[in-house]
């Protein structure tokens, strides 16, 4: 299992997860709580915390479909509107397959994400949950 992937999913999809008709430009911060379950094992929490840089440019061009690039991910729902994003992916990686739900909601300035991320390799279930809550801090 790549970690790097899990991070993209939960680190890259709030922070472009907005519509591009709302968002303000801006330096925003993401606070991500996750939660991983291996099999019978629990890792303890842990919460990272990231700023990311949206600017005119990136609004004007609207949100990227998130594709990690360690798996082949089939994006088969991405909707965002009306304060509300919805997505759902499934992904094939190292002998196995993943699927991820993300539900959200955002304002002009803010937004937060909840992901659920389930896969099955090698005989080993693993889930992640995570909450990402993000908010514009100041101008880029």
């Amino acid at each position: 299992m790549d970690m790097r992937f899990l991070v993209t999913l939960t680190l890259l999809v709030p922070g472009f997860g907005m519509a591009a008709e709302t968002i303000l430009p801006g330096l925003y911060e993401t606070t991500v709580n996750t939660e991983i379950k291996m099999g019978a094992m629990e890792l303890p929490p842990n919460t990272a915390r990231q700023t990311t840089c949206i600017t005119a440019e990136d609004v004007a061009n609207g949100p990227p479909v998130p594709q990690p690039g360690d798996a082949d991910c089939d994006v088969q729902k991405y909707e965002f509107g009306n304060g509300k994003l919805n997505m759902e992916m499934v992904c094939s990686m190292q002998g196995g397959e993943g699927r991820m739900i993300g539900t959200g909601s955002y304002t002009n300035d803010s937004y937060e994400m909840n992901n659920l991320f389930k896969m099955k390799t090698q005989g080993m279930e693993m889930e992640m949950k995570s909450v990402a809550q993000g908010r514009r801090i100041k101008d880029c």
